[in-house]
């Protein structure tokens, strides 16, 4: 019986163990990740962090006691299920399966027996992710792979585009993954928007999509918008594992103001050039052909850019002027007059051009166009392109050019047209001081005088600019240097300066302008065809920056437009340059009238005569200066001295006294005429002994002394008469009550003595005006009322006898008051 029961508890004792075990994983392995927390009989839910060798999936290896399971299945969420390899070691069963990029999420494993079990694990991933912008905004990203967390974009910030709206698209398992966000907005100068609220994360309730908006309106610098998502598990008491990291995203944009963009291409573009040209032997066809479509890429993105750049240039940032300027250009052949002219106007059919050494033609040539070709630039300028100096066909062709060229100036120009700048330009590579040099810069010397100085600009062509731009401006410090040495040294030899002269020249001489540029025709077909030379941001960029030296250029017109708001220009129909530093700008008259003795005349016959002196202001006077005061029907200057021949002119020269300062001085008139209209000739030093030299001019007011009659010209005067020709009409008196007196002259100054007992005044008038004289009274006191009968004067003091032969009346005129 017992051997009976026992036979029949065995089998219902394993049977009712074998019902009662549930399937329970032994041990779990992974490729690619790492699971946690650690593996536990009374826990069914796990995550895996990825490694970096499971962005192509992730292989897992599951153990089991043998028997416990004869089914199972990994099926990930929405995703298809894995194959499985099982695989039976003794008394263990091991599973190995693969879960692919496109399954990270939620993934069962079941397991059947007679018990059955569900273990979930959740790759902590994102099983995709796409990102978009505005509909105005164009900023591509990479495409989602499992492997990349971190995806960026540039963009250049649109015209009129306010807000950046950035909304990314989630996959993930939310009911076991919680994202975590962030956003952050962080400027190149390291400025954040962050605290300033510009920025703003907003996200649907499952966290499908995910909107960060930032506020791009004052962007002044690049600005990098970052949205960072970071996966962490819904079960919050789980914890990850230490430095795992895959499961942070971060989606960047970097916006960019347009110059800062440039700026980054200007870089890339020359790290690919020099690339390019260092290795061009050594690298492989392969890599010279990427390196190729870099360059390529970078440069279409940077002429569309400068074309932005020139489209929404502001009109404060353009040289808009309300004047006209006029260029002239001189040089030898050969030099890039042409192609120089080419660049300014960007008139290309109309700036002749040659590859011989003969000048291309013997005409000029006046092109009106906007700077550079730019239209924003205004207003027009006028670029003169004068025939090329020095060609094959020998001196004595070359000798008649300029007189030509001055020719044809004068006869197309206007009455009274200046020229701004005559633009000299120079081979760099070849400076000697040649002959033909010094006959030319004597030819603009004897054209515009000293003036020449303060409107020459020296443009030193093929002077390749340096990325130094210390080096460079030293560069052009030193050529100045040596030209204007070499000018002085001419200067010297054509007008033998004195010393104190000297100084006076140098001083204009150093006012010369020197720039420097490699113009090649070759640069101009690497901008873009619709972008002019003056566009915004172009000069930064090679050849333009170096070697072409754009910005010398545009310095150079923008220094012409500001010169002429203060400066006349060199005047073409000139016919009196000026020859020394002495520049006449302004004339005061002092005007006075004297009262004196006629020393041919009767007794006590009185005469006015007229005493003038001029006050000139100008600049550089010296005491070799010399003027002379010339009726308005003769003209200044006249190279025919016949044409003063009427005058004896040579003695009536006016030697200047320099009044303190070389920007003041004064001339004493030897001959007035009274009435007429005159103006004052000037010369300034050196050599005023020439008719022509006394070129500058300045009118001169119209002024005359009273006339007297023959009654007031002898002394005592009744002022009670009543004609109008005889009486001297006080201020504030009438003929009824005025005194009577008789006159005296002193030093010039007319005074009126009593007469008649009682006289209580002294008179003094003054004959400044054509109206009749002005009075000024002196009281005199009670002892000096006498009856003053006759007068002597000595020096500046008058002495008057009364009546009685007992008292003189002493006046000095030298006091103030009289005394």
């Amino acid at each position: 019986l017992l051997l009976a029961l026992l036979s029949s508890a065995v089998p219902a004792l394993l049977v009712a163990h074998c019902l009662s075990r549930v399937p329970l994983l032994r041990d779990v392995e992974l490729v690619g990740g790492v699971y946690f927390p650690s593996l536990s009989s009374s826990r069914q839910d796990y995550y895996i962090a990825i490694e970096d060798s499971g962005s192509n999936g992730i292989s897992m290896t599951f153990q089991m006691e043998l028997g416990e399971a004869s089914f199972y299945r990994f099926c990930c969420r929405d995703a298809s299920c894995s194959a499985i390899e099982s695989n039976d070691q003794k008394s263990q069963l091991r599973l190995k399966l693969m879960i692919a990029p496109e399954q990270f999420g939620t993934c069962q494993l079941q397991l059947r027996g007679l018990q059955s079990n569900t273990y979930n694990f959740t790759v902590l991933s994102l099983r995709h992710l796409s990102t978009a912008m505005n509909a105005e905004l164009e900023a591509p990203f990479a495409p989602y792979r499992a492997k990349q967390h971190a995806y960026d974009s540039d963009l250049v910030k649109p015209d009129g585009v306010d807000e950046l709206v950035l909304t990314s698209t989630l996959q993930i398992d939310a009911s076991r993954i919680r994202p975590s966000l962030v956003a952050q907005g962080l400027g190149s100068t390291g400025s954040t928007l962050n605290a300033t609220g510009s920025l703003r994360l907003e996200h649907s309730k499952s966290f499908g999509s995910v909107t960060l908006k930032a506020n791009i309106s004052e962007l002044r610098e690049a600005l990098n918008v970052t949205l960072i998502i970071t996966l962490q598990p819904e079960d919050e008491s789980v914890d990850l594992p230490s430095q795992i990291n895959s499961n942070v995203y971060q989606v960047s944009v970097r916006v960019f103001t347009i110059e800062e963009r440039l700026k980054h291409l200007l870089s890339e573009i020359s790290e690919l050039q020099g690339r390019i040209d260092a290795n061009q032997e050594l690298s492989s066809p392969l890599e010279l052909a990427e390196n190729l479509r870099k360059l390529e890429k970078a440069t279409v993105a940077r002429n569309e850019l400068l074309r932005r750049a020139y489209r929404n240039q502001h009109p404060d940032a353009r040289f808009v002027n309300s004047e006209r300027v006029t260029f002239l250009t001189i040089g030898v052949t050969g030099t890039g007059k042409s192609e120089l002219c080419r660049w300014m106007t960007g008139k290309a059919d109309e700036c002749q051009s040659s590859d011989s050494m003969e000048s291309h033609t013997s005409e000029i040539h006046r092109i009106q166009a906007h700077a550079f070709g730019d239209n924003r630039l205004q207003p027009l300028i006028e670029w003169i392109d004068t025939p090329g100096r020095g060609d094959t066909r020998g001196e004595s062709y070359d000798s008649k050019l300029w007189n030509r060229t001055m020719s044809q100036l004068l006869q197309r120009g206007k009455k009274g047209a200046v020229i701004d700048r005559i633009v000299w330009v120079v081979n760099a590579a070849w400076q000697r001081a040649t002959e033909l040099r010094n006959r030319m810069l004597q030819e603009l010397r004897m054209s515009f005088g000293v003036d020449l100085y303060q409107n020459l600009v020296i443009m030193l062509n093929f002077l390749p600019h340096s990325a130094n731009k210390t080096e460079y401006d030293e560069v052009k410090r030193r050529q100045k240097e040596k030209f204007v040495n070499w000018i002085m040294k001419r200067e010297d030899e054509m007008f033998h300066w004195p010393p104190a002269l000297r100084g006076g020249i140098e001083k204009e001489v150093t006012n010369i302008q020197v720039y420097g540029a490699d113009i090649n025709p070759k640069f101009l077909n690497s901008k873009p065809g619709d972008v002019p030379i003056s566009a915004p941001y172009l000069h930064s960029f090679p050849p333009f920056s170096h070697p072409a030296g754009v910005l010398d250029l545009m310095a150079m017109i923008r220094e012409t437009w500001e010169k002429k708001t203060g400066s006349s220009g060199l005047l073409l129909d000139n016919p009196h340059p000026r020859i020394g530093p002495g520049k006449l700008e302004k004339v005061s008259l002092d005007f006075k009238c004297m009262w004196q003795a006629q020393e041919d005349g009767p007794d006590n016959s009185l005469i006015i005569e007229p005493d003038a002196k001029l006050e000139v202001e100008g600049t550089s006077f010296s005491q070799w200066d010399k003027a002379l005061v010339v009726s308005n029907d003769l003209a200044c200057g006249v190279r025919d001295p016949d044409d003063w021949i009427s005058f004896d002119w040579f003695d009536k020269r006016m030697e200047v006294a320099v009044l303190g300062s070389e920007n003041t001085s004064r001339f004493d008139v030897k001959e007035w005429d009274e009435g007429e209209e005159q103006k004052l000739c000037f010369c300034e030093a050196p050599s005023c002994n020439e008719t022509w030299r006394f070129g500058q001019e300045q009118p001169l007011p119209t002024k005359q002394c009273p006339e007297l009659s023959e009654a007031l010209k002898r002394s005592p005067l009744e002022l009670k008469q009543k004609a109008q020709d005889t009486t001297l009409q006080i201020d504030g008196a009438n003929s009824e009550t005025s005194p009577a007196f008789f006159l005296a002259s002193v030093q010039g100054r007319v005074l009126g003595i009593p007469s008649e007992s009682g006289g209580d005044a002294l008179y003094e008038f003054h004959f400044d005006g054509d109206d009749a004289p002005r009075t000024t009274r002196h009281e005199l006191k009670e002892e000096y009322r006498k009856k003053w009968l006759c007068s002597n004067v000595l020096g500046t003091r008058l002495f008057a006898l009364d009546q009685s032969g007992e008292f003189i009346l002493v006046v000095d005129v030298d006091q103030d008051p009289l005394g």
